[in-house]
C-alpha cells in the first residue's frame, strides 16, 4: 500500500494482483475463479481508499477502483507500485507501467507519471524517459523542493531530475523527457539502493524510505531511511539497514509523517500480498542513524 495524507484525507491505494509467491520463491497464478493456474496475463488492481480524518480516528469517506489508460496492456496489465504524494491541492504519483510484450518477448518498463483525480476515480499521466534510458526503469520517486516537485533518478550517484517538461495532462501517455538538475556524491552502500517512497519535508529535512535486495536462494529486501537537507538536496544522515517483521520480501511504497505524535507511518506489504502499516515514533531512529560518512 501506498499511504498520503491529502487535503486533510488520508488517500491509500492497495494493489491486488491475480498471483501469489509460495514459499519457495515462485510466483503461481490464480484464475478468475480462484483455480491454481500456469501463470498467463499478469494483473493489477488498484483500489483506493479516502479516508476523513475524525478525532484522529480514520473513517471511510469513498472507496474505488482506479480507472486508468489500458492502451499499453497487454500480458502486464494495470500500474504496478503506485506512490502517492500532495503537491500543490493535486494528487501527484508514480507507478510502473509495462508495455506491450506478446507472451515472453522482451520487456520494457516505463515510470508513469500524472494526477489522481480523486472526483473521477481516474488517472491523467505520461510515460517519463531519460536520456539513455535502460530499457527496465523502476523505482523513481518524487519529491518537494522551493515549491517545484522534481524526481530522484536514482541514489549513487544521486540523480535529482526536474518535471518542469512532463505533460501529463491529456492523458494519452505520451513519452516526456526528464532533465537532470543535480548530482551528489554518495556512500558506496548506495550502489544498491533503491525506491521506496516519495520524499517527505519534515522541517528543513527531506525524508525517504529506501530499499535493498540481497539475491540468496529466495530474495531478502532490507530497508533504510535516507534523509537529504532541504536546502542543498545533500545526503544529511541515514540509517542501518532493518527489516519490518523479519520477512523475506517486504515491498514499500508509502510512508506519511504525523506531526502531532512525531509518528513516521509506513505502507508495506509481505510475499506481495498481506499489506501492513507500522507506526515509528520518530526520534527512535536516531539511535540506527549514521550522521558521519565517507
Amino acid at each position: 500500500p501506498t499511504i498520503c495524507i491529502h487535503n486533510n484525507q488520508l488517500i491509500a491505494v492497495v494493489r491486488y494482483v491475480n498471483y501469489y509467491i509460495d514459499a519457495k520463491g515462485n510466483y503461481k497464478a490464480i484464475d478468475k475463479d480462484g483455480n491454481l493456474t500456469n501463470m498467463g496475463d499478469i494483473i493489477t488492481r488498484n483500489i483506493c481508499g479516502v479516508f476523513d480524518i475524525v478525532d484522529k480516528q480514520l473513517v471511510l469517506n469513498r472507496e474505488f477502483e482506479i480507472k486508468y489508460n489500458d492502451s499499453y496492456d497487454g500480458r502486464y496489465k494495470g500500474t504496478e507500485d503506485i506512490r502517492l504524494t500532495s503537491f500543490k491541492d493535486q494528487l501527484f504519483y508514480t507507478g510502473n507501467k509495462i508495455t506491450k510484450d506478446g507472451y515472453g518477448n522482451d520487456l520494457q518498463i516505463h515510470i508513469e507519471y500524472g494526477c489522481l483525480d480523486i472526483a473521477t476515480e481516474s488517472t491523467n499521466a505520461c510515460l517519463l524517459t531519460i536520456d539513455k534510458k535502460n530499457r527496465v526503469e523502476k523505482n523513481w520517486v518524487l519529491f518537494n523542493h522551493n515549491d517545484n516537485q522534481k524526481v530522484i533518478y536514482k541514489w549513487f550517484p544521486l540523480t535529482i531530475c526536474s518535471l518542469d517538461s512532463a505533460d501529463y495532462h491529456n492523458n494519452n501517455l505520451d513519452i516526456c523527457p526528464v532533465n537532470i538538475e543535480n548530482t551528489f556524491d554518495m556512500p558506496p552502500v548506495f550502489k544498491d539502493i533503491r525506491g521506496s517512497s516519495n520524499g517527505l519535508v519534515i522541517d528543513d529535512e527531506i525524508w525517504f524510505l529506501t530499499h535493498l535486495v540481497s539475491h540468496e536462494s529466495k530474495r531478502r529486501y532490507y530497508h533504510m531511511f535516507v534523509i537529504l537537507d532541504s536546502t542543498s538536496l545533500k545526503l544529511k544522515k541515514y540509517t542501518r539497514l532493518f527489516t519490518f517483521n523479519n520477512g523475506r520480501i517486504e515491498y514499500s511504497l508509502g510512508l506519511e509523517y504525523i506531526s502531532d505524535n512525531n509518528q513516521l507511518v509506513i505502507g508495506y506489504s509481505s510475499m506481495d500480498s498481506n499489506p501492513e502499516y507500522i507506526s515509528i515514533n520518530k526520534s527512535a531512529i536516531a539511535d540506527i542513524m549514521y550522521t558521519k560518512f565517507a
